[in-house]
């Protein structure tokens, strides 16, 4: 990005000065009441407090209820789709997908950049974030390193989901769809009242079927093919008039189709060449379970409302995939086919406390303490694939075919305490302040030779915030901050040539931003530039000499950038929606490779963009049409540091919906990637003498219809 993050302090903060002007002119000319709902009105609890969003002196992204319909929002790559400098990239499989946001990256032997809040409970792992969104009544997207908030590894920011909650009335909702590559999907819930309405349930599930949009020729197959079913329960009850208990389990099984790469050669033409299909001799595919379940107990005092929440989370995979990616016969010398098996399995326990004050008065505060036992056992094994061009499948798998394997048994042992302040110096000014101190106990050993493999660490770190907000005039909020995030270290799987430990990685985050509504709350504008430096930034590589992933630490990288996002309803059955981000992230400083200075960090795109048109009008009582279009760009991005050079083109996107609501019915028509846009998911090095490169393909154009019943 040639671009200076102070030409874009210029560019984006200048407008600011004249939302007064603009503010009192077009008030003159508004209806009284227009607006869906005003910017002030909407209530957030990204900061784990209440607040109104427009007073939240961070760079925050909202899809309420409505937004989440209108738009289709299923899953949270359909979020970071939405959202200026956060993207999300498909992986090997399910669970292990790459969260970019403001230049910094998920490594895959580690965390991802942000934490990942469900009802006010931090989630343990990657492994439970990437899944279907279900009963979902709305998403934050808080951006800026939070760990004096959410604690290590939030060094890039937080989402926060709230699902929907169980009702004081009976009701409910059916949804079925039908889509091509013969997907068809059906969910179902039922909320309501029991105990005189003191205690609530919401009880759902859904079941979701495809044969797949991408083929395997080899085997004539849906390489992307997929079954998953989950069901989800939810019980609240008022114990006493300041007391409440809630409690929520989750539970799902999927089957996916996984590690469909095809090979290409270290050119932008041959990445991007998308007629060279997926053909392997091993069809991709994960058997993954989870369960979680979570309970939290509030209870408001006259100052300050306790919160205790627990959680209980387990996660299973069993993959297997084509470890060469192609479908042909050996050479006997330097190309040897093999096929591969993964087997993991997650557990955790995490409890959170949290002391909140409830005063409206110019001082409030907050007290936190956090307790995390995770675990992490995992099985890598390769085997010979003696023909190559033979199908293999499960009942394939023998011991005598068995080439080598590596098994790591992980594990953390965490806790943290936290506080923040905030105090309001006027009715103009806000001085905040948080810090969080985390402290991480990491063990990893091979089971099979304890001795040799052992490796412990402990890795901490305080992490502090600071913020001011100045409320410059009416619907025209200032603000700046410093804030630090950590990310725990940790250790690589054993092998004489990879390095065991990798260290923990530290972000400081400098922000400046502004937030303003005018005409009535018809128009809302936000925008923010920030700069992260980050030392010891954690990237994975694939080490071909021991056919394993290896974390290195980046001693130093630089990321700086610009984001914008605008709200416009011209009229009242249309809203406009921009989101723009933009993002430089460079590597300055790498004692293990130093001809890696001064090159782009892997897998952060150049900018990212969301043009929408949200539309409803009534068409007969009771009846209205809706239309949903949304534009969308994706800037380059390499995936590599063996080819740093080597980039993605720039790709446009766009998706439509057009429905029919009736009362209690809606019936739409959806188009994800109308004009069959295809980029780069995943490219990486595999050097295996017939394979130069592993290139994973988005997914095609999906297309389909909805049908909605309420009750």
């Amino acid at each position: 990005m040639r671009l200076s993050v102070s030409l874009f302090s210029f560019a984006l903060l200048a407008p600011a000065a004249l939302l007064p002007g603009l503010n009192a002119a077009l008030a003159q000319t508004t209806p009284a009441g227009a607006g869906e709902e005003r910017y002030d009105a909407v209530i957030v609890t990204a900061r784990r407090r209440d607040e109104a969003k427009g007073a939240v002196p961070e760079t925050l992204t909202v899809f309420g209820r409505g937004d989440i319909e209108r738009m289709g929002i299923t899953s949270l790559r359909d979020v970071a789709d939405l959202t200026p400098n956060f993207t999300l990239l498909d992986n090997y499989r399910p669970g292990l997908d790459r969260f970019q946001i403001r230049g910094l990256i998920t490594p895959q032997v580690g965390e991802p950049p942000l934490a990942v809040l469900v009802d006010g409970i931090t989630a343990p792992d990657a492994e439970f974030i990437n899944q279907d969104l279900f009963d979902i009544a709305r998403i934050e997207v808080l951006r800026g390193p939070q760990g004096a908030i959410y604690g290590r590894s939030a060094v890039g920011g937080a989402i926060n989901i709230i699902t929907e909650q169980p009702t004081r009335d009976l009701q409910g909702s059916v949804r079925g769809t039908v889509a091509n590559g013969d997907t068809r999907g059906v969910s179902a819930r039922v909320s309501g009242p029991l105990a005189s309405g003191k205690v609530r349930f919401r009880i759902g599930g859904y079941f979701n079927e495809s044969d797949g949009l991408i083929e395997n020729v080899f085997v004539g197959e849906g390489a992307d093919a997929k079954r998953q079913q989950g069901v989800a329960a939810q019980v609240s009850a008022d114990l006493a008039p300041e007391t409440r208990l809630m409690a929520r389990a989750q539970y799902s099984q999927s089957v996916d189709g996984i590690g469909y790469y095809n090979a290409a050669g270290p050119a932008r033409e041959a990445i991007e060449d998308f007629s060279v299909p997926v053909s392997q001799n091993v069809l991709g595919e994960n058997e993954r379970e989870i369960f979680q379940f979570s309970t939290r107990l509030e209870h408001d005092f006259a100052a300050a409302t306790l919160s205790l929440a627990g959680g209980y989370s387990k996660a299973s995979n069993d993959g297997i995939a084509d470890g060469d990616i192609i479908s042909s016969p050996g050479d006997g010398a330097v190309f040897l086919p093999n096929w591969q098996q993964a087997i993991d399995a997650h557990e955790a326990v995490t409890v959170e406390a949290r002391l909140t004050s409830r005063s409206d008065e110019r001082f409030s505060w907050a007290l936190g303490g956090f307790f995390q036992d995770k675990s992490r056992a995992s099985t890598f094994a390769v085997y010979d694939d003696p023909v190559g061009n033979q199908r293999l499948t499960r009942a394939d798998l023998s011991p005598d075919l068995l080439l080598f394997a590596i098994q790591d048994d992980n594990s953390s042992r965490s806790w943290a305490l936290s506080a923040e302040t905030s105090y309001a110096v006027s009715d103009k000014l806000t001085l905040s302040a948080a810090g969080r101190f985390d402290e991480d106990h990491r063990r990893s050993v091979d089971p099979r030779d304890v001795s040799t493999t052992l490796a412990k660490a402990v890795f901490q770190e305080f992490q502090p915030k600071l913020s001011v907000s100045y409320q410059a005039a009416t619907g025209l909020l200032v603000y700046a901050g410093y804030s630090r995030g950590f990310r725990s270290g940790g250790f690589n799987e054993y092998s004489p040539v990879v390095a065991r430990r990798f260290d923990a990685e530290i972000t400081d985050s400098y922000e400046l931003g502004f937030k303003s509504s005018a005409w009535n709350d018809r128009l809302n504008l936000d925008a923010a530039v920030f700069r992260n430096e980050q030392d010891d930034a954690q990237l994975t590589r694939f080490n071909p000499d021991s056919f394993t992933l290896e974390n290195v630490g980046i001693d130093r990288v630089r990321s700086q950038g610009a984001e914008l996002e605008v709200s416009l309803r011209p009229i009242d059955t249309l809203r406009v929606r921009l989101g723009i981000g933009f993002v430089d992230s460079e590597i300055q400083q790498f004692e293990r490779d130093p001809a890696l200075e001064g090159v782009k960090m892997p897998y952060v795109a150049e900018y990212n963009s969301a043009l929408s048109f949200d539309y409803e009008r009534p068409i007969a009582p009771g009846l209205s049409l809706a239309a949903y279009l949304a534009y969308r760009t994706l800037g380059p991005r390499s995936f590599t540091l063996d080819f740093p050079e080597l980039r993605s083109a720039p790709h446009e996107f766009a998706d439509l919906r057009l429905g029919l609501h009736g009362v209690d019915w809606r019936v739409t028509a959806f188009a994800d990637n109308l004009f069959d846009e295809r980029q780069p998911e995943d490219v990486f090095g595999l050097f295996n003498g017939a394979v130069e490169l592993a290139r994973q393909p988005n997914k095609p154009r999906k297309y389909g219809i909805e049908l909605r019943r309420d009750f």
